[in-house]
């Protein structure tokens, strides 16, 4: 008995964190002798990092067991934005209500958080805030390609050094485009794209009548990212606005607002957006 578990316990810890949620319950919903196999599947969720799946695994089976997955949560597989944006607020407000001194710590959790499910949910691109070093540093783990944003000329040299060194160190890496917003201002970066692209004028670099929106884009703080524009914007918080952040890039991006403060952002919070997101027609402006 004690080989059959070890076999059943090793065979679901080698699939995928989402996969292992679903077989996790059919372990439940047949009541036998499944706990010591469901306490060991939970220490090890405690330090789980994505696992691939065996050889002997057919895809059929790993599809369908993806597609069970998301279907648990009613969020449709085939209809995941690309690009999904947040605004973590309501961190001040959170620490007075629960009687704590202002801390960043829990806005840095909540945005590793935020970055670790655009990973579990198949997200290519996410844009957030950076108030902490520690959000660089976690760019080298789980296969995230790291991208600021921002007026960084104003940072000291030992912050502009670390920016471009984890660019570097990341710009290979494929699973995740993670961009970081730092000293940063929506319209500011429309003022300094304008005054770049005066400036090539200028120079004879470009003609005047090339100037249209391809040009502008890529001329933004956003331009060198090989992502598209924001699918979806989620704020945290409350407050129904979007802050001077990303201007122009969310001209066509659906918003979804939501009451949750950041440090109690959660899975659920963020699913909640995903099923609103698909909920809606995108019509692009139109």
């Amino acid at each position: 008995m004690r080989t059959l578990l070890r076999q059943t316990s090793s065979l679901i810890l080698s699939k995928p964190p989402m996969v292992q949620a679903t077989l996790k319950r059919r372990l439940l919903k047949h009541k036998t002798s499944n706990t010591t196999l469901l306490t060991k599947m939970e220490k090890h969720d405690a330090a789980m990092t994505p696992a691939t799946m065996s050889l002997s695994e057919s895809k059929n089976d790993y599809e369908n067991d993806i597609e069970d997955q998301y279907g648990s949560f009613g969020v449709r597989r085939d209809c995941i934005p690309n690009h999904v944006s947040i605004i973590l607020d309501g961190n001040r407000r959170w620490s007075k209500k629960n009687g704590r001194p202002l801390s960043y710590q829990p806005f840095f959790q909540a945005n590793t958080l935020f970055a670790d499910l655009c990973l579990r949910w198949g997200i290519g691109t996410a844009t957030t805030y950076i108030y902490s070093l520690k959000n660089l540093e976690r760019g080298y783990e789980r296969n995230k390609t790291i991208w600021i944003i921002g007026e960084k000329s104003v940072l000291p040299e030992y912050l502009r050094d670390a920016i471009e060194k984890v660019e570097e160190g990341t710009k290979n890496n494929t699973k995740l485009e993670l961009m970081f917003a730092l000293c940063y201002e929506g319209t500011d970066e429309l003022v300094k794209t304008t005054r770049r692209i005066c400036e090539k004028v200028k120079e004879g670099v470009i003609n005047l009548a090339d100037i249209n929106t391809d040009l502008f884009e890529k001329e933004l703080w956003t331009g060198p990212s090989r992502a598209p524009n924001p699918d979806l914007l989620i704020r945290t918080g409350g407050h129904i606005r979007v802050s001077n952040y990303l201007l122009w890039q969310l001209a066509h991006t659906e918003l979804y607002f939501c009451d949750t403060y950041a440090p109690d952002f959660k899975e659920a919070d963020f699913v909640k957006a995903l099923r609103s997101y698909q909920q809606r027609e995108r019509t692009f402006g139109a």
